[in-house]
Order: structure tokens, then sequence, then C-alpha cells
């Protein structure tokens, strides 16, 4: 609370939009995940290396809406996480790009192991890291464990069982329903290999899997996912932790040469007895995962809850056991997995059959023996954890200094002597100074958290040359959640894209897990357009909505009715919501909001990922929208007039309505890619795009806009890894445009070189050929550019980028040849 009150006091820092907003990093479990927070909606389309290396590039397309569509995508953007022993220490960086394509770049601090989980509301995306094995020194009573790429001691096969090594594994199949082991016979498989079944909770999902190990190298993993890709098209590489590899000893089943057929069986959920077999944890790590454990129970996180109380259980007991395996039963019943539910309480009766609990978890059992859900109130008489709250506070501080010239020569044929006019000046020359600090509060019931972003740009340029000092925003609001009574809420200014509340505001949000499946939100404020606005009291809103799921392991909904007043009169009227659906093989998500008022569609979107046969994944998108969306206060535009109040001199109401309607046009996209990679070097993926913006009719005083053609954009693109060095990702692109108002051919590469671990380059080559339809003239542009960036003691990053631009336009009567150079140079500072 201190720092909400001491951010009131600083000056308003200036910053653009940032696409992503924060970076969440969850250690409690068998792996590292790191969740990326989009302030924009962002659809993935495909990443690059696969699985394995020390950075994983992600292609994202930006999904335009009314409030994403004035964004920079251009800006570059880097934020670090907090490394502790259980995270890699490094960082995220948006390597910018455009409203069509947007790169995000994520690097390791050494070659890793990798999963991506993109996320079906377009919102985050989630990386997966194995965590590394801690090897650690050996006691008389504890043997020596082995290092990282082997099965260490306690994992081992029993004496004149086959020796399984390595860690890749070949995932077959995936499902939220129950699995079959397949007949591998026929397949003439060369083991000893173990098929094995096994169960991983994705975006509080749990998803049953049938995988194929263990292989010693990834190249191994892949050569065998080659020989099996007829029958197994969806197959994929991973990288099974030592608690999977133990699962699949004890209960899979081994492959030897000459084995006969396995016959099929069912692959019921199930939950063996945890041995454990791991050393006590810290009290204080215990502690923090009891509390974790507890905060997702809460929260509605039943598999996330689950995830941390196998951990606990897994390593030696040192008091919390019993607690761990009550609660384990619970959050798996919750989690609709009764049959797990049914197996964690036998086991908990087998080793504490008396006491309270012993009661709770025999009422529990017996309403599930009796096929009758048990109550959703919280267990009496189970005291909650007393941990003392501790606040914690850390951001990022960064200064950038960008300059950029051009230099403009034309040329006028249109006289019997050539006219030749010169011109250069200097376009930007700026100091921008940027914030981000966190404050959080955590243990106890109440966790606060409260952030401030935003900066300063000083402008060194004249006052008749530059744009002027620019200060903003972007947020500041304190963030309380009572896990106790299931309530939070968030006050000051913040961005929401979800409940029709379109974009950042001043305001409050307040939420209630009122049922296990149902969330009851509602949200009230003022909108703000831009990051250097002030508070404006002038327009209102207030809405309330609903979020229900998981249902059936795949669908959530999100309903919501909302509306804003401008100036005392309706702005707008919307009802709407959200249907998201997530599994393994495809992903859907459909958004709608309609205008009760002006009884308008103002949007419907529908985007979609698909894992096809033969590692194909295809990602489409439906999108139909007015743009801008349709408010009251789009009556303004050409009138002259800054505010409705002074339009209602001129206008009447249904008059202004009918001008917010005219100023208004519907636009359609729709977009089809495919990615598919080629071998363990190359990938390829292409798109392509068809759009077209409608017209709008002349009234008030402001002409009419014809609507364009439909325009079609086609992108192709050929992604290589280690081609000159390992590590190295080289993207080759080829991009055409037919609009309207010209036809142009982009090609393009982009290499990112890392010379040490701390030293990266990054060279970049554009060209683009233009003819212009009005004209019949045409335009040839060239830009290069080069990125360094060196990180210093993993808390330092400094950057320089120079490039250029070069181009020679013809005219009707003559031509104009510019150059234009930039350069930006700054660091980062991380605490």
């Amino acid at each position: 609370m201190i720092l909400i009150l001491l951010t009131w006091l600083l000056p308003a820092w200036a910053q653009p939009t940032a696409i992503i907003d924060q970076i969440d990093v969850d250690t409690s479990g068998g792996q590292t995940r790191i969740r990326i927070n989009f302030n924009v909606p962002l659809q993935y389309t495909n990443h690059s290396p696969l699985n394995h290396g020390d950075k994983v590039i992600l292609q994202m397309r930006p999904v335009l809406t009314s409030q994403t569509q004035d964004i920079d995508y251009s800006q570059q953007q880097s934020l670090d996480w907090r490394a502790s022993p259980d995270e890699p220490p490094q960082f995220v960086r948006y390597e910018g790009g455009s409203p069509s394509r947007a790169q995000i770049g994520i690097y390791f601090d050494g070659v890793r192991d990798f999963e991506v989980q993109p996320s079906p509301d377009a919102r985050s995306l989630s990386i997966l890291l194995p965590k590394p094995e801690q090897v650690t020194p050996p006691t008389p009573e504890q043997p020596i464990q082995q290092p990282p790429g082997d099965i260490p001691a306690e994992l081992a096969p029993t004496p004149g069982a086959p020796q399984l090594t390595g860690r890749y594994v070949l995932n077959l199949e995936s499902s939220t329903e129950p699995l079959s082991l397949p007949d591998l016979s026929g397949l003439g498989l060369q083991g000893p290999l173990v098929l094995y079944a096994t169960q991983s909770p994705i975006d509080g999902r749990l998803w049953n899997r049938i995988r194929l190990g263990f292989f010693p190298t990834k190249e191994a993993a892949i050569d065998m996912q080659r020989r099996i890709q007829t029958q197994y098209t969806r197959a994929w590489v991973a990288v099974a932790s030592d608690a999977e590899r133990q699962e699949a000893l004890n209960n899979g089943v081994v492959i030897e040469p000459g084995k006969p057929g396995m016959p099929r069986r069912p692959v019921m959920p199930r939950q063996p007895e945890l041995i454990p077999s791991l050393p006590a944890l810290p009290q204080e790590r215990l502690d923090n995962l009891m509390e974790e454990a507890r905060q997702a129970m809460a929260g509605g996180d039943y598999a996330r809850a689950i995830q941390i109380y196998t951990k606990v259980l897994q390593h030696v007991d040192t008091g919390e056991h019993q607690s761990a395996s009550e609660f384990l039963g619970l959050a798996r019943e919750r989690n609709g997995q009764l049959a797990h539910a049914k197996l964690a309480y036998e086991q908990y009766l087998a080793q504490y059959p008396e006491g309270p609990g012993a009661e709770r978890v025999r009422q529990r059992l017996a309403g599930l023996t009796t096929a009758r859900m048990a109550p959703k109130e919280k267990l009496r008489g189970v005291e909650r954890d007393q941990e003392e709250p501790t606040w914690d506070t850390f951001g990022s501080f960064t200064q950038y200094y960008r300059r950029d010239t051009s230099h403009i020569v034309t040329e006028d044929t249109s006289t019997p002597i050539t006219a030749r006019d010169s011109e250069t000046r200097v376009n930007l020359s700026s100091l921008t100074t940027d914030l981000d600090i966190t404050g959080r509060r955590r243990g106890g019931p109440l966790e606060i958290q409260s952030r401030f972003t935003g900066g300063y740009e000083y402008d060194f340029l004249d006052e008749d040359e530059g744009s002027g000092d620019i200060s903003r925003v972007s947020s500041l609001y304190v963030d309380l959640q009572d896990r106790t009574h299931d309530v939070g809420g968030r006050l000051g200014r913040q961005s929401l894209s979800t409940s029709g509340v379109l974009g950042r505001f001043d305001g409050a949000l307040l939420s209630y897990q009122w049922l296990p499946k149902v969330k009851l939100n509602a949200v009230s404020g003022y909108p703000v357009d831009s990051s250097k606005d002030s508070t404006d009291t002038d327009r209102l809103f207030y809405g309330v909505s609903a979020d229900f799921g998981t249902f059936a392991n795949t669908w959530d909904f999100n309903a919501f009715i909302i509306e804003q007043q401008i100036d005392s009169i309706t702005d707008r009227r919307a009802i709407g919501g959200e249907a998201r659906y997530f599994d393994p093989v495809k992903s859907l998500l459909t958004f709608v909001d309609y205008d009760i008022s002006y009884s308008e569609l103002n949007t419907f979107l529908i985007l979609g990922n698909w894992n096809l046969p033969y590692q194909v994944t295809m990602n489409a998108t439906i999108d139909y929208r007015n743009s801008p969306i349709l408010t009251t206060r789009n009556a303004i535009q050409g009138q002259g007039v800054e505010t409705i109040e002074d339009l209602r001199k001129l206008f009447t109401d249904d008059e202004i309505r009918q001008l917010a309607e005219d100023r208004t046009a519907d636009s359609y996209t729709y977009t089809l890619g495919l990615n598919r990679p080629l071998n363990d070097r190359f990938q390829i993926s292409g798109d392509v795009t068809l759009s077209k913006f409608g017209d709008t009719p002349a009234s008030g005083g402001v002409e009419a806009l014809p609507s364009t053609d439909l325009e079609a954009f086609y992108n192709l693109q050929l992604i290589g890894n280690n081609l000159l060095k390992e590590g190295d990702i080289a993207i080759f692109s080829l991009r055409y445009s037919d609009t309207t108002t010209a036809k142009i051919t982009s090609v393009g590469i982009n290499e990112r070189y890392p010379l040490t671990n701390a030293w990266r380059v990054n060279p970049r080559l554009r060209i683009d050929y233009r003819q212009n339809e009005d004209t019949s003239t045409d335009q040839w542009t060239g830009a290069p550019s080069i990125l360094m960036d060196y990180l210093w003691r993993k808390r330092y990053r400094f950057e320089v980028e120079t490039g250029g631009e070069w181009s020679t336009r013809e005219l009707l009567a003559g031509s104009e040849d510019s150059t234009s150079y930039y350069i930006y140079v700054g660091y980062r500072a991380d605490f």
C-alpha cells in the first residue's frame, strides 16, 4: 500500500503501450512454467526451434480491435523475471513487428528443453521447462545421486531388468478421456523401451498421455518419431522429469526385441501410492508450497493444487504429509477425478485411521461411494497456515536515447530545366526514462499487489520541430485478494480486455468466486484513450460479468453486460461473451459484442489453432467488427468540437446517434495459416489474409469515404536453426500485398546470432518494391539494421541498435530519393 501512496506523488512518466504486460513464473511443480501475459491479444502461429535450444522465437499475429488498431507494434520491449534457484535467470523480449505479424523471443541462460503452450484466449502464452536435477552431497543414509542425463539410483530398475537410460520420450497420444495402451508389436521396435501412461495439467485441465521412452538423445527420439509417423502422425518429442520416469518404470510396459504383442487395455486415471523417495524439503520451502497449494484451492485451480500436494508427498515427511494427503484427495474430487479421489482417500485412511481428519475423509469417501458429490464448503476443523506476511518489491529502470535523421532529394522534370530540391532534418532526438515497479505482499489469507508502469520522454528538438516532452502513466493500481472469502479487487489505472471493457481505464474491478466453476465480476470506471491522459469524468462505464468453467476439462465461458455514459447520454450499451475450447490438438476462441442500444453487432471473432497429422499446424481467423467500435462519441469526428455536450448545441440527440453510425464502418478479415517442420533444422510457414473495409456515407458536413477492394496479403517464412553456429536462428520471409492503392512485394532476413552467452547480435535486412495503382509509379526501399545486446551480471542489459532506410520513388514528373538513419542506445537495470 505504501508503494501506491508514493507513486501518486511521482511525476507522470512516458511509455508507449507495451505489448507484454508482465511475466509470471510458477516453480511449484515438477517443471517451471513461464507465463507471458499480453496487454493486447496475440494469436500464436508458430515457434522455433521446436523444443530444444538456448532461445525460442514465437511468431504471433496481432488481433486487431478498435482498441488496438492504433498501437505501434514496431516498438521493442524487454522484460526480465526475478531469478531464484528454481528459475532460469534470463529475459523475454518483444522484438517488434507490424499490425499483421509480431515476434517474441525468450532467452535462457543455456541450452534448455522446453514446451510451448499457447492460451486459447490469445491473452497469454506459457513456456514449460523441466527442472534440472539437484545433485546433493551423499550421506551415510543416502546413496549418491546420478548426474543429469542418467536415471538416478533410486529410479534404476531392479537387477536383471532392461537398462532404460536417457530422458527423451515420444508423446504418442493426448486426450482428456481415458486412453488405452496400444499394441506396438507390428512396428518392429528395437527395445528396450517402455510404453506408459502419464498425466499433465495444462491451464487448469488434466490430460492423459501415452508415451514411449526413454531415448538417450534428442536425435534418437526424432529418429523413432520418423519411423512411426505413419501410425502416429501427431507424435512429438518431450523431456520426462524424474517423477514421470519413476511412474513409467513402476507402471509402464517394457518392450523388448522378440516380445509378443501387448493386448490393448484401458489406462484408467490412477494415483499410485506416493513413496517419499526425495530428501526432506527445507521448512521455508515446504511452508511456501503449502501456502501456494492453499491459494490454488481457494482460487479453484485444483490441477495446480494436485501438482503441489503431489510434490510435497514425494519428499521425506517433516510434518505436512497428513494435511497434504487429505487435501490431495479433496483437490482431485473437486477437479472431477473421482477415481483418483477415492484411491487417495483410501490411502489416507490406511495411513491415518484415527483423528478428525479421518472422520472428514470417511464422510467424503462415503459420498463418493454412494455416487453423491461432496459439498463444496471448506473443511471444518482444518486450520490455515499462519505464515507471517512478507513484502517483496521488484521492478526495472530503463533509459534509451533515440535519434532519427532523414535526407530527401526531389527532382522535378516537368520544366525545361530540372529543378532539384534537397532537405535534411532530424525527425527524433529524445531520451526516454521508464520505470516499472511492483510491490507484493504474500503469505496469510490476504494478498496485496501494487504496480506502477510509466515514464518520461524528454525531447531535445526545438518546440517547432519536435513533439515536446511527453509524460504518461500506463498502470497504477493496487490489487487485493482475500483467499479466505474468495473475493478480490483491483483499484486504479489498469487494462482489461474481457467483460466488455475496452482496454485501459481508471476505476475498480471486483471479483467473487461464488462456486468452484462460477466467478462473478463487477467493473466500473472512466475510459482512458491514451496513457498520457488524465482521468476524464465525462465518460463513465459500469458492468457485470460471470466466468464459467472449466467444463468437460475443455470449455470455459464468459458473459457480460455493460453500459457507458458520455455527458449524461448513452454512449454504449452492450451484451456479449466468450466461449473457449482447448485440448492438446486444437483450440478455439469465439467472442461476441452486441450493442443493444444501437441494435448493432460490434464484434464477432473466431480464432482457431489445430494440430494436424505429420506435424502440420493450422491457424485461422474470422473477424467481423465495427471500426471504430460503435459509440455515440464517434459523432464528434469531423465536427470541429471536442465533446458531445458541444455537439448537442448543433444537433438533436437522435441526429447525434445517426452521425455516430455514419462515422462507423464495418470491416471483415479472414486468415488461414499453415506451419510444418521440414527437418531438424528447417520449418516453413505461410498464411493468406483477405480483408475489406466498408464505406461511410456523407452526413453532418463530413464527406463520404469509399470502401476498399477485397485486399489480399500473402506471407511465406522459412525458419532455420543452427545454420552458422549452434544456437542461431535465421528467418527468411517473403510477403506480397495486393491492396486498393498499391501492390507491394517484400523480402527479408532476420538472423539471431549468439557471440557468447552474454553477447548477442541481430542483423536484419528488408527490401520492398511498391507499385502504386493510382499513379502507375513505383518505389524501391531497402532497410538494413543491426541490434547488439550485452547481459552483465544477469541484472543489467545494454543495447544498441542502428540502421537506415534507403528508397527511390518515381513521381509523375520526376523522382524522389530519401535516406534515413537511426540509432538507439540504452540500458535496463532490474532490481
